[in-house]
């Protein structure tokens, strides 16, 4: 039974996209940059019906709509808003099981992250999400960090990885992928090419893609940060990074000091480059996802 825990939220940020986008990536570093009691993070594949053996049974997909709980997540999620703790599910993507759930305080910035987390404010039919990100890494990209992630973390073999890309490529492409069409902002990850680029490493640019902020928000928001070179493509207004400002980003760290850790100040300081390997990029985008919510809630106190 949920009870009342804490204040409202003042702010959901809904974090979406296929497996292996970087979505958790993301959030364990917003973690890390915020404090804990004020932010509340919810990671929806607790909510999938069905564990790992019981899905290989049933020949069942998570990124199927019907694989996962997503009424109970909306219910959750209006305990939270309101104010309320949860009993969050938990799902341990090493053994493939569910273990124990976790009680879970409201706090004034909620993060959810999942498949279908941009469907949520369809599926409650009323604004439970005010930012919504969409991941969009190059798809060449993402099936070799799904790959490797597999093997290494899941205990696929190369073969069973493969087949689960394969596999899964129908629900990726007509449910997950169609959920760009309700992001605010979609954040698309490519591959560079540097005459000097070592062998192992993989060189990312960032690229943030505006639409129902029609381009000037995401400026206004994030343009004390960084520098951008703007591009029109179809109906869509594209933002790559170019510079950042490394100065505004701690000052405004420190000035919502209250929200964040001293830690973070230091790593900010120090390690924020606009392209490199996959962990440097995601946290440059952890950076900017904190940057544009803490705006974003400071205009509403």
């Amino acid at each position: 039974m949920n009870s009342r825990q804490g204040s409202k939220v003042g702010l959901s940020v809904a974090i979406a996209g296929a497996s292996c986008t970087g979505k958790s990536l993301i959030t364990n570093y917003l973690r890390r940059q915020f404090c804990s009691d004020k932010v509340v993070f919810v990671d929806m594949d607790g909510y999938h019906r069905h564990d790992r053996l019981q899905r290989l049974a049933l020949h069942e997909f998570p990124d199927d709509v019907d694989a996962n709980n997503l009424r109970t997540l909306v219910n959750d999620l209006h305990c939270l808003r309101a104010g309320n703790a949860i009993h969050m599910p938990v799902y341990n993507h090493k053994t493939g099981k569910f273990i124990n759930p976790r009680f879970i305080k409201a706090g004034r910035i909620l993060f959810l992250q999942g498949l279908h987390a941009l469907l949520i404010n369809d599926l409650a039919r009323e604004k439970l999400i005010d930012i919504s990100i969409f991941l969009d890494p190059e798809e060449k990209l993402r099936n070799a960090w799904k790959v490797k992630r597999d093997i290494t973390q899941r205990g696929y073999s190369f073969n069973q990885a493969i087949r689960q890309i394969r596999e899964r490529e129908p629900y990726v492409r007509d449910i997950i992928l169609s959920q760009r069409s309700n992001a605010d902002i979609i954040i698309s990850i490519t591959q560079e090419s540097f005459r000097a680029q070592p062998k192992h490493e993989v060189f990312l640019s960032l690229t943030f893609i505006s639409r129902k902020w029609h381009g000037h928000r995401i400026t206004e928001i994030l343009g004390p940060y960084c520098s951008w070179e703007r591009q029109t493509r179809e109906q869509e207004i594209v933002f790559k990074i170019v510079s950042i400002h490394r100065k505004n980003l701690v000052h405004d760290l420190e000035k919502f000091s209250e929200y964040t850790t001293k830690k973070a100040v230091q790593l900010f300081s120090t390690k924020i480059p606009i392209s490199g390997s996959r962990s440097e990029m995601y946290y440059f985008v952890s950076g900017l996802l904190w940057a544009l919510s803490l705006n974003k809630l400071g205009g509403r106190q």
